[in-house]
Order: C-alpha cells, then sequence, then structure tokens
C-alpha cells in the first residue's frame, strides 16, 4: 500500500504505529493464500463517488496494485447518494471515503470505527478498541488520552479495516495587510475576526 501514518492525523494526536509500503510481505501473503503474484486472485472493484479528486487517488491505487501485486483492480463511481446507499449496506470490495475533523481532538477522526457508529461504514467490530473509545471520553490528563489513543491506533494498524493513504493540507497565500487571520487545525477563519490594516506607502 502507499506510504502514509496513522489513522488520525498526527497534528490531532500523538505519533503512533506507522502504516507504510511493504509490497514484498504483500506478495507473500497473496503467494501464502494461493495467489502467487495475484493469479487466479479475483478482480477487486474499488468504488468512489463521483469526483476528480478520488478518481486520481482510485486510479493511482489501481496502477500500484497492479504493478507491485499482479491484481486485476476495476475501479467504478456513483452518484453521492447511491454512493451512500451503497456503503451504508457494506456493498462494495474496497470503497474510497475521506473525513475532516469537525473539532480538534482525535476522536473526531477514530470514533468513526467504533461497532456500530454512524460512520463506521466497514462493518469492523472490536470490543477492546470500543471500550479504550469509551475510557477516552472520561479521562482528562492530555498525557493519559494520548496514550489510550495510541493503543486505539496500533488496532487499527493490526487490523487495518480501513487503509489511511493521505491527510489534507492547506496552501494559502495571505497579502500582508490582512489582519486577524490565523491558521489553525480546523482551517476555519471567521470573516468577522478578521479586518484590513493600511498599508504603509512608505
Amino acid at each position: 500500500m502507499p506510504r502514509s501514518g496513522c489513522f488520525a492525523p498526527p497534528s490531532f494526536t500523538s505519533p503512533g504505529p506507522q502504516f507504510s509500503t511493504q509490497f514484498a510481505e504483500a506478495r507473500t501473503l497473496l503467494a501464502e493464500a494461493g495467489y502467487p503474484e495475484g493469479k487466479g486472485l479475483a478482480p477487486i472493484e474499488i468504488l468512489y463517488p463521483s469526483s476528480d479528486n478520488g478518481r486520481i487517488i482510485c486510479e493511482a491505487l489501481q496502477e500500484m496494485w497492479h504493478k507491485h501485486l499482479g491484481i486485476d483492480v476495476r475501479l467504478y463511481n456513483q452518484e453521492w447518494k447511491v454512493y451512500l446507499n451503497s456503503t451504508e449496506t457494506k456493498n462494495y470490495d474496497v470503497a474510497w471515503a475521506a473525513w475532516i475533523g469537525d473539532y480538534v481532538d482525535p476522536m473526531t477522526f477514530l470514533d468513526m470505527l467504533v461497532t456500530n457508529g454512524g460512520n463506521n461504514r466497514t462493518g469492523w467490530s472490536n470490543a477492546a478498541y470500543d471500550a479504550m473509545a469509551t475510557e477516552v471520553q472520561t479521562l482528562r490528563d492530555p498525557a493519559a488520552r494520548m496514550a489510550v489513543f495510541a493503543r486505539m491506533e496500533t488496532v487499527l494498524s493490526e487490523e487495518a479495516p480501513v487503509i489511511p493513504l493521505y491527510h489534507y493540507a492547506s496552501v494559502y497565500l495571505r497579502r500582508p495587510e490582512v489582519r486577524g487571520w490565523h491558521a489553525n487545525l480546523l482551517d476555519t477563519h471567521p470573516l468577522q475576526h478578521v479586518w484590513l490594516a493600511p498599508v504603509d506607502q512608505g
């Protein structure tokens, strides 16, 4: 799989286990399962919603999995409402998905995978993970919470119900006379706090 990191963005949580590119191990596991170099394995379909971003990512996966693993990967896209229904009903082999944190805490990402959670469209369930998700809600010490988050990330890295690919990043150009605009994790900028300062004409 492509080189990546933890499930929750590093800026939200403490360093945890890293997902990394391990094509050699993947080829070994395929052979042990009876599919050397992907031979005999049924085609894998990747579902994505109709969007350029999803298409680009899925095409990259298709090319890498075919080149390095010999897997026949087929792509298909659906309009948003149909895609949501397909993922909610688990009607897919692999599905591309994305998430943007709506508050500054790792739980905005990690609670997506609790059993029967409203955003858990994987069908994955792990009692130990669920217990940690409940435990962390009772903790107030930041270090203790980060330790639990790291354990949750470890479970995800071991069972891999999802494959983290990348984290969104923002690039911006701000004129020096714009004031009250500050970079932040959620990249939200209430305009009532932004103003223009007079430009020094020198």
